[in-house]
């Protein structure tokens, strides 16, 4: 009896370390990363050349070929046309598609699979092909390198096709792990290509949690007006500003751009785009998917593909239109009911790179990226505007960008959408909020904007070439209560200290007490007492410009405006959530986050107002003070290798990973 007794009392004791060790082991989804289009590399089967992941010294070298001819015709904008447009043309001949949408040429992704593609393998064979590599090294850090994978698939795809081929690689990493859900992370295209698979296939409850970054679920107008025949007019000034984020330069050259004056050569780029770049690109399914909705008839008109040799492209893009584009709100949600949680971040503050007023990342419209309704950039929304409360009608949730420009009430998910003012498509992975926010999404307390007070609805980018971030010291970013005591500016340059020369405030009675010509150090923090004036006087949206100069051989002068909306007692109670301090940088590791804001609900709000104070009329509303948008000079971005966004994003990030790695 004894032994007996003892076998079972063994037997019990085991079963229980066993139990631990199983159940009490942290849990490790694994990840997914879905590229953008820079990423996957095409190798064509037949030769194999690598023909896509373009050899930019390569195509440098190309170029530099034809610069005699260049300079023999600078005066004959024909012959310039001919020239840069047959050079763009053979360097994407080997990616050419036939008229249906298929390749025509044998090309393939490489690697193939879902175990070549793991991150741990991938890093075994020397890293070449790992995508986001800045972003996987957090998460490996995480969860391992064995659970993370990067998605690779024909970027020319419809997403239609790419939507299935994620679901099979998503039961690929399922069964290579062992798990029964996985996360996914999707940049750009690769987010318009996650929002898809969540549309299609998101009742399949794979998923755990979702992040979309600058995703174009919407589209891009780039390629909407391209397709359209309209010309596209570029800042260069803003060309330099993404350039000088992406690659954290913190001298500022937007100033002396304005000097060169190239502007003259915007018509030759257009003359190439719509002579040469669309004729070629027009059989690219991806590109189609890119035409947002309002432009699609017209583009179909336009472009005029034939409907008999072009039959199975016009059936899948219209189809992923009429179906995913026109009711993706219906399901995301769809795929949240299932389970999912889902994360959609969308960059603002820039004018988008075909220069037609649309507030965007520069390559990707916020309307396009988040569904939100938005004013042109630099503008905002009329006296008395309420919030249009389509998708989240919950009086208690205030969806309005402290800019007064975005009304994410309508947005796919009101909820769960966070906005980086300042931010340019890609660059999350420098920026500190960011960078945190993704982070603590997937292994923190982020659920959605109102979960963790350090991570608001609506911010600003921290990159360490923005120079200051600038808030109140008790309110969210961008907006100020009667609790706010104090302005408070960090310097977020990572080498220089900064000399403040001014401050000041328009549309509001009050002032910021400082020091002339204080000084900030680098990556520190000012905190600068307000003198309050009558709050009542200035209840609608207020600007604070901070003049300043960087310590460093460049002794040039920079400005730099935030608007902030004040809202009234009654507001700041009803929405409660916004008067909770956030840190001025998060950081994305094992810090607790301050105590969250639960989201006010009909049901029980947060501090239970009245029926007046449910009203959206509440929002902050009135004549909005005039802002005076800086005239820019527009100029061209001239380079052999554009193919419509696509070949922006290339250059882009090619260069800020080059960048990236060398530092």
């Amino acid at each position: 009896m004894k032994k007996a007794i003892s076998f079972i009392l063994a037997a019990v004791m085991i079963i229980s370390a066993l139990s631990i060790c199983v159940f009490g082991a942290k849990e490790k989804t694994p990840v997914i990363i879905l590229q953008g289009y820079s990423g996957p590399t095409l190798i064509n089967t037949d030769t194999g050349e690598q023909v896509w992941g373009l050899d930019f010294d390569k195509v440098g070298e190309r170029v530099k070929e034809e610069i005699p001819n260049l300079l023999a015709n600078i005066s004959n904008e024909d012959a310039l046309v001919e020239i840069i447009g047959t050079v763009l043309l053979e360097q994407l001949e080997p990616i050419a598609c036939n008229p249906d949408g298929t390749s025509k040429y044998n090309v393939e992704c490489y690697p193939q699979g879902a175990e070549n593609n793991r991150l741990s393998v991938l890093r075994e064979n020397g890293g070449k092909y790992i995508a986001e590599k800045e972003l996987v090294d957090i998460i490996a850090e995480e969860i391992g390198a064995d659970n993370v994978f990067i998605f690779v698939c024909d970027w020319r795809k419809s997403q239609i096709d790419y939507a299935e081929e994620i679901d099979k690689f998503i039961q690929d990493v399922k069964e290579i792990t062992g798990s029964d859900k996985v996360d996914i992370f999707g940049l750009s295209h690769g987010g318009q290509c996650g929002a898809s698979y969540l549309y299609y296939y998101g009742h399949k409850q794979d998923v755990r949690k979702a992040m979309l970054t600058s995703p174009a679920i919407g589209g891009t107008s780039i390629v909407g007006e391209l397709f359209c025949g309209n010309s596209v007019d570029i800042d260069y000034e803003t060309i330099v500003k993404f350039v000088e984020q992406g690659t954290k330069t913190e001298e500022n050259f937007e100033e002396l751009v304005k000097i060169i004056g190239i502007d003259r050569l915007n018509p030759l780029l257009n003359r190439v785009l719509q002579e040469y770049a669309i004729d070629f690109a027009k059989y690219f399914p991806s590109l189609w998917d890119f035409v947002p909705l309002n432009y699609f008839e017209e583009a179909m008109t336009h472009i005029g593909l034939d409907p008999i040799e072009s039959a199975p492209l016009i059936a899948k893009t219209t189809a992923h239109h009429t179906t995913a584009m026109a009711h993706m709100s219906e399901g995301l949600k769809r795929a949240q009911s299932m389970g999912t949680q889902i994360g959609i971040i969308t960059c603002t503050g820039a004018e988008s790179f075909a220069g037609n007023g649309n507030n965007s990342d520069y390559i990707i419209d916020v309307y396009t990226a988040s569904g939100a309704s938005c004013a042109d950039i630099g503008e905002k929304f009329e006296d008395g505007y309420k919030p249009l409360y389509t998708t989240c009608n919950n009086k208690n949730h205030y969806h309005i960008s402290p800019d007064f420009d975005i009304d994410a009430s309508c947005a796919y998910l009101p909820d769960s959408t966070w906005f980086v003012k300042g931010q340019y498509h890609g660059m999350y992975v420098f920026d500190a909020y960011t960078r945190g926010l993704v982070y603590n999404f997937f292994y923190g307390k982020v659920k959605d904007v109102f979960s963790d007070s350090r991570y608001p609805q609506f911010n600003s980018s921290q990159n360490t070439a923005d120079g200051l971030y600038i808030r109140f010291d008790n309110t969210s970013f961008g907006y100020h209560t009667q609790n706010d005591t104090k302005l408070i500016i960090k310097n977020l340059s990572a080498n220089s200290d900064v000399i403040i020369w001014s401050i000041k405030v328009d549309g509001a009675d009050f002032s910021v007490t400082y020091d002339r010509a204080q000084s900030i150090a680098r990556g520190q923090v000012a905190e600068l007492d307000v003198a309050e004036g009558d709050f009542d006087s200035y209840s609608l949206p207020f600007t604070v410009t901070v003049k300043f100069s960087l310590k460093n051989n460049q002794l040039t002068y920079i400005t730099q405006s935030v608007n902030f909306t004040a809202l009234t007692d009654k507001q700041a109670n009803a929405f409660s959530y916004l008067t909770s301090p956030a840190a001025v940088i998060p950081d994305i590791y094992d810090d607790e986050p301050t105590a969250p804001s639960e989201p006010p609900t009909d049901k029980d709000p947060v501090t239970k107002p009245s029926e007046d104070e449910k009203n959206p009329s509440d929002a902050p509303t009135g004549n909005i003070p005039d802002t005076n948008t800086k005239a820019v000079n527009k100029t061209v971005y001239a380079a052999a290798g554009i193919l419509l966004t696509a070949a922006i994003t290339v250059s882009a990030v090619a260069f800020r990973r080059r960048k990236a790695g060398e530092n």
